[in-house]
């Protein structure tokens, strides 16, 4: 994406905020999930999608914090990353 080439060539750090799942692993290097005002993730795109963290399954789910029942699915780690 020419966004990550520019910054990666520009030597500056770039943050950016939100819902967009996939735009976010397809332009970072690092993630970071916030769960009601605290950060509850952090690392690489494939350390973020490999986490059991309930509230980040849940948010990819679409599903509100409190509701117990998650779909399952499968996301495979791009390379390089």
């Amino acid at each position: 994406m020419k966004l990550k080439r520019i910054v990666a060539c520009a030597l500056i750090l770039c943050a950016m905020v939100s819902h967009d799942v996939p735009q976010v692993f397809e332009v970072t290097d690092q993630v970071a999930f916030m769960h009601d005002g605290k950060m509850e993730l952090v690392g690489s795109v494939s350390e973020v999608m490999s986490s059991d963290n309930l509230n980040f399954k849940r948010f990819l789910a679409g599903r509100e914090s409190g509701e117990d029942e998650l779909p399952t699915f499968r996301v495979a780690a791009s390379a390089g990353r």
